[in-house]
């Protein structure tokens, strides 16, 4: 299965707090944030940028600035990087 953007939807506000606390960042800063959808027009810009460069699930890669659609493994990276 490849994973999408569809994923977001499991970040729930409670659980961005958490994993700021596990990260040891700030989680009463983060909830602020999230509460005051502080990044929401930023994100929207970046998601609308990448689905433009043609990016429709996560990871995507790009090697030397185009859209690589080959296998994920190390080694089929490695050869199409070296091949780039």
């Amino acid at each position: 299965m490849t994973p999408s953007f569809h994923s977001q939807r499991s970040l729930t506000p409670e659980l961005l707090v958490t994993l700021a606390a596990r990260l040891q960042l700030d989680s009463d800063e983060m909830a602020t944030a999230v509460d005051e959808q502080r990044f929401a027009d930023r994100i929207s810009r970046d998601v609308e940028g990448g689905e433009r460069a043609g990016v429709h699930a996560t990871p995507t890669f790009f090697i030397n600035g185009r859209l690589y659609h080959g296998p994920w493994q190390f080694a089929d990276l490695a050869r199409a990087m070296e091949a780039a």
